[in-house]
């Protein structure tokens, strides 16, 4: 028992030292902690299951990881890695077809479509009016309209940004994406994109989200919120903002300073699960009738039901944060 104590202080002791462990290059240690767990029966040892009860330190060892990575390319000339990584992307590029379309998914009188070409090789999500073949040849012109260009947010945001989740709102005329900007991320900030005049606003209020939804109303984002560990573990709501960045700034490349988010955009919780085995995610109904707050672990699953109404009993509901 005293050995075992002295370990863990030990232990602890070293992952205080991290941060100028890592400074000298050396990569950061991550201690292992022996430790009996029960389940369904069977009994073993778990030299890492501290990590479920020290969330802080976990993110501590994430950083520091970070940090070496970024010591030992600032002595290997990473630029030379960036080079080949740059003609090995021109290589694989020039071998995919001149251009290549996805096939098409028909919803409400369009049909959705992605595109991808050498010029553009990141994905073009558009869509254009679906017309049975016996409609009269006129009213057969293609006329494309353009819901999101991942070309264009790597122009502002960086080509290794990673797009997660992208939503229609019901009007149609609103899109919504979750982006990562180092392409690694697994936490999330979101955009909206106005179909119609191509402006595209960053969303203060919702940093760090992981998925998210629309509500009926075409005036209010929900999403899923992590705890320490990453688990998806609560659901907020909040109004779209739109004062920050428009399309200008995008094709001049240029990112202006964000001011601070309205009033209105203050996040609003719906849900919390505080059950550390379940995994929150949200979905929607086709009619847009109900809106679905999964919550999902390795062995069982349910689902919250929340009529597209909700905003008519909003105090039965939410909390202010």
């Amino acid at each position: 028992m005293i050995a075992t104590s002295r370990f863990v202080r030990g232990s602890l002791h070293r992952l205080r030292g991290i941060a100028s462990v890592a400074a000298s290059g050396t990569p950061p240690f991550i201690p292992a902690i022996p430790e009996t767990v029960q389940a369904y029966g069977h009994t073993w040892q778990d030299v890492y299951h501290w990590i479920q009860s020290k969330p802080r330190e976990v993110q501590r060892i994430l950083r520091e990881e970070a940090e070496h990575f970024r010591h030992v390319a600032h002595c290997h000339d990473m630029s030379s890695i960036a080079a080949i990584s740059s003609q090995f992307r021109a290589e694989i590029q020039n071998l995919l077809p001149y251009q290549t379309e996805s096939v098409g998914e028909v919803f409400g009188g369009w049909e959705f479509v992605s595109e991808q070409s050498r010029e553009h090789p990141m994905p073009i999500y558009y869509r254009r009016c679906h017309l049975p073949p016996s409609a009269p040849r006129e009213q057969q012109v293609e006329k494309k309209e353009i819901l999101l260009d991942i070309n264009k947010l790597s122009e502002l945001y960086g080509e290794n940004i990673s797009i997660g989740q992208i939503k229609l709102s019901k009007c149609g005329n609103l899109v919504a994406c979750t982006i990562a900007q180092n392409g690694t991320d697994d936490l999330y900030s979101v955009l909206v994109r106005d179909v119609k005049s191509g402006n595209i606003y960053e969303q203060p209020a919702l940093k760090g989200v992981v998925s998210i939804e629309w509500d009926g109303d075409n005036e209010t984002l929900l999403a899923t919120q992590p705890d320490e560990l990453g688990r998806p573990a609560r659901v907020v709501s909040t109004s779209i903002n739109k004062n920050i960045s428009s399309s200008s700034e995008i094709n001049r490349g240029k990112r202006q300073e964000q001011p601070p988010p309205p009033p209105e955009s203050k996040l609003r919780v719906l849900y919390e699960e505080r059950d550390p085995r379940f995994f929150l995610e949200l979905q929607r109904t086709k009619d847009w009738k109900y809106l679905m707050i999964n919550s999902n672990s390795k062995t069982s699953s349910e689902v919250h039901i929340l009529p597209t109404t909700w905003q008519h009993r909003r105090r039965e509901l939410e909390r202010e944060e």
